[in-house]
Order: structure tokens, then sequence, then C-alpha cells
């Protein structure tokens, strides 16, 4: 595959992360192991994508853009089409995999194996982990305004107010679905897959040993969505440091592969006086958003109460000159009359 021929359109950056959506964090995270040159694309779209029930499959994220020389340009939609994509081009990171060996060396695994199991935990990631996160980000009280300030503060302004609550409805409808009807049902399910996943990982660095899987790019694309944004309630972040191999896995990542400054941890302390740094930028971006709502809000209402006026205006001069007219007519009517008397 030729160099500098990707081009990747994600869901925008949010919380300290490449982007929010835990897809588009997988397929970065790929590239990134296969050591294969991408650019991001602006994202154009205003309402934020990510996983969810009935999206337009023309604006599902993330989307690859291929220009391969003298023919038009490749695009792939969704994070499965792009993988099977990469793998006909060679980029394939499963290919690398070093069949694994229990400790006595008996017992192995064969690489066609390794391919089922890859795609069994990978339904496994997006069925029990997805609506965990939904959960936490757009339904929970205390998340809620973080989350839906933090994803739209690279849109205009009226965008929070008019597609968050859209989005929050759109995310309570399709866990209502998945019986994801409070928050003891969220964490059981990503518990469940939490649980499995610390298992197969052990104390590898990677599913696999080590080289990274496709696996490998798909749970952590999960997991930096979980543990890395500063939330009122880190429970996102408790349930992923509560697995120790999951915990050591992702920093192992976000450290190598995208922090290029000082070393990451994942702490799970009393954030109370980050709490109320947050509430605070929060109410002053809510409250800069009221006073420019409030003047367009009061020029409108001013454009409009001076039309109103001046049609008012117009019908009384309307109904001033008919009735001066009518005065007239009637004076003229009461000296005919006069003139007939008096003779």
């Amino acid at each position: 595959m030729s160099e500098n021929t990707l081009k990747l359109l994600c869901a925008d950056p949010a919380f300290g992360l490449a982007s929010f959506d835990p897809n588009c964090l997988f397929i970065q995270t790929y590239l990134k192991f296969a050591q294969v040159d991408y650019t991001v694309e602006p994202n154009p779209f205003t309402v934020p994508n990510y996983p969810s029930p009935g999206q337009n499959k023309e604006t599902q994220l993330p989307i690859l853009r291929h220009n391969v020389l003298k023919n038009p340009t490749v695009t792939i939609r969704g994070a499965v089409s792009i993988i099977e994509y990469l793998k006909s081009k060679s980029v394939d990171l499963d290919a690398y995999i070093r069949l694994r060996s229990g400790e006595d060396d008996t017992t192995s695994i064969t690489l066609k194996e390794i391919r089922s199991e890859i795609i069994a935990y990978s339904s496994l990631v997006e069925e029990k982990l997805l609506p965990c996160l939904l959960y936490y980000w757009w339904v929970c009280d205390e998340n809620y305004q973080v989350t839906k300030n933090e994803f739209f503060s690279r849109t205009p302004f009226y965008s929070r107010w008019l597609y968050a609550p859209l989005i929050r409805k759109q995310c309570r409808d399709h866990l209502k679905r998945l019986e994801v009807n409070h928050k003891n049902a969220a964490q059981e399910r990503a518990n469940e897959c939490l649980s499995a996943l610390n298992i197969l990982l052990g104390n590898k660095t990677f599913f696999y040993g080590d080289t990274p899987s496709t696996l490998d790019a798909l749970v952590y694309g999960y997991l930096a969505c979980f543990t890395v944004p500063d939330l009122p309630d880190l429970t996102l972040r408790q349930l992923v440091t509560s697995y120790p191999n999951l915990s050591r896995f992702t920093l192992h990542i976000l450290n190598n592969f995208e922090s290029s400054g000082p070393s990451r941890t994942l702490s799970t302390q009393d954030t109370k006086k980050q709490e109320n740094k947050q509430e605070e930028n929060v109410k002053k971006s809510e409250s800069l958003i009221l006073r420019r709502f409030l003047k367009i809000a009061f020029g409108a209402f001013s454009i409009y109460i001076g039309y109103v006026l001046r049609i008012v205006y117009r019908n009384m001069n309307s109904k001033d000159s008919e009735l001066f007219e009518d005065i007239n007519e009637q004076s003229y009517h009461f000296d005919d009359h006069y003139e007939a008397l008096t003779d």
C-alpha cells in the first residue's frame, strides 16, 4: 500500500482522546500498530457519530478513503468493512500472531482458531461494552452536562441545545430495548466482558503474545473511552481498573502509541476539585451561550416588533385617510342640504 494515500474521516477529538468514537479509535490504533501512515480529515458532521441503531450508513464513521494510483478513490464505511479492506491489501495484524502455547508447551492453538476467537471476542466487546458506555456518557445525570459540552465544543453553539436531548433520548430508547434501564444492568453487562478479557490477556503484553492483533486495537478503543475521560462519575474508569491486567494493557498502549508527553496514570481517587472546576467551566460556558442566545432573540424580537408597528402605522394612516375622505364627503352633503333649505 502506497504511503500517504490513506485518509481517515473520524469523529472529533474529545476528553483528551483522538476521537470520542470507540470504533474510530479502533481503526486509528490498528493503523498505528501496523505502522501505516494516514491522515485524519476534518469531520463535516455537526452531530456526534457513534455506533447507534438507525445510523445512516452514508455518515457512519469511521470512513476510509484510499487514493489508488490511476484508479478512482476507494471509499469504505464502517470499522468492520475497513478492517476487511486493509487485510485484503496485506495490512493484516493477525497474520503475524505467534501461536501461543501453554505453560508446559504441550497445548497450542492454530491461526484459524485464533481468527475465530477474535471474531467472537469482538462481538462480545461491542455487545457488552457499548451499552455501558452510552449509559454513563448520555443517560447518567452526573456526566450528561460534561458529555454534552465536550461533544459539541467544536460545533455551533446552538447544536448542544438542539441535538444533545435527541441523542440522549435515542440512547435511552436503545438501552431500554436491551433492558439496560439502570446503572447496575449496565455494569453487569460490562463486567461479563471485562472479566473474560482479563482472563484472556493474563500477564501478556497483548492478547496473543508480544505482537498486537485486531482484538487489541478494538478493545483499546473501548477501554480508552472508559478510562481516559475525567467525568464526575468515575464508574467507567473504576470498572476497568478493577481488572489489573486490563488496566496495565490500556496504560501500555496509551503511553506507547498515543501519548507523546509524560506517562499517564488512571486515578480513581476523589476528584472533587476537578469536578468543581468542570462544573464552573460548564456554568461559564452555558452562561455565555445563554447571553448570546438572548441577544439574538432580543434582536429578532425587536425586528419583529418593528415590522408589526410599521404595518399598524400603515393601517392607521390608511384608516385616517379614509375617515378624512368620509368626513369631507359628509360635509359636502351637508352643504348641499343647507343650500337647498335656504333656497
